[in-house]
């Protein structure tokens, strides 16, 4: 499953938990309220709006005291922004 599968999937799930409308998602995610439903036609989006989207979706699912296990986007920005170690940190200084 692809990074814009994966935001769909988050997406659809974020409005089933709090109801929001696809308007509304997509101007809380994208400042852009047809985001959602042209997500959904299959429309593409630049990567900026969509890295957008994922932080914006991982902001509000926190702020919204929502289960962070439900939802890919945690997953994706723990893979993408690994921790490092402080022998990687002293390392990446010399």
């Amino acid at each position: 499953m692809d990074v814009r599968e994966q935001l769909q999937r988050d997406v659809e799930r974020f409005q089933e938990l709090t109801r929001l409308g696809d308007h509304r998602i997509g101007m809380i995610l994208v400042s852009g309220g047809m985001f959602v439903k042209r997500m959904r036609a299959g429309g593409r989006f630049f990567p900026e709006t969509i890295d957008a989207a994922n932080k914006n979706l991982v902001r509000e699912i926190v702020a919204r005291d929502l289960d962070q296990n439900e939802f890919h986007c945690f997953k994706h920005e723990q893979a993408e922004f690994p921790e490092a170690s402080s022998d990687q940190i002293g390392e990446a200084a010399e």
